[in-house]
């Protein structure tokens, strides 16, 4: 997947990361256009999808985790 946005930014060292949000998982980065500058905004950035880590890997990764209090 390759995402870009007004305020997306990457540094060097993400790879490898969770791209979430909220608790909701979207897949790992793989890199960007960013260089080495971690403040520059508008970059293109790309991530292996969920699906697409779940098949490689042969997990089920939880997508939306919920927590409940109970007491």
């Amino acid at each position: 997947m390759r995402v870009h946005g007004a305020s997306l930014k990457a540094c060097s060292g993400d790879s490898g990361g969770p791209w979430y949000r909220g608790s909701i998982a979207y897949g790992i980065h793989r890199g960007s256009n960013s260089g080495n500058d971690c403040n520059k905004t508008g970059v293109y950035a790309s991530f292996s999808s969920v699906g697409e880590v779940e098949q490689f890997l042969g997990v089920d990764i939880l997508h939306r985790m919920t927590v409940r209090f109970l007491g």
